[in-house]
């Protein structure tokens, strides 16, 4: 005897979003494993010293596994809006690098890129990516 004729029985509706990605958004630290191979990661230098100022990686999100990309500065800045895209701003953190280069400071050994999920797979309208947070630790080849 099957199913037939029992009152929610029938197929299960779900919004276009969550057939589409059953993974939803969460603006959280993801605290899984991430596999490390699976990211290919470029360490951006300085026009001018030609020493390491930014890493970019792409790879696939830990928590909903859709090929995603991330960019971090390695150095801590104070006083700049250091995801802008506006070339006088990036040309001014470029400058305050350069400047901190010349009176000793140095990148770390390990470069860490505090990476958010920014996937093109709708997880949550109005969202970008799943919002999964982790750190990725990149080591550079001498």
């Amino acid at each position: 005897m099957g199913n037939e004729g029992r009152p929610g029985a029938g197929p299960q509706r779900q919004s276009p979003v969550a057939a589409s990605n059953p993974i939803g958004y969460s603006n959280a630290a993801w605290l899984g494993p991430v596999d490390v191979a699976s990211f290919t990661s470029w360490i951006k230098r300085h026009p001018q010293g030609n020493f390491a100022i930014k890493v970019r990686s792409r790879g696939p999100c830990p928590r909903c596994l859709h090929e995603t990309q991330g960019e971090d500065w390695l150095w801590e800045l104070e006083g700049f809006v250091a995801a802008s895209d506006d070339t006088d701003v990036i040309a001014d953190i470029e400058q305050e690098l350069l400047n901190r280069y010349d009176h000793g400071e140095r990148p770390p050994a390990v470069y860490v890129n505090r990476m958010v999920c920014s996937c093109d797979q709708p997880h949550a309208p109005d969202k970008e990516g799943c919002g999964a947070r982790w750190d990725l630790s990149v080591v550079p080849r001498p």
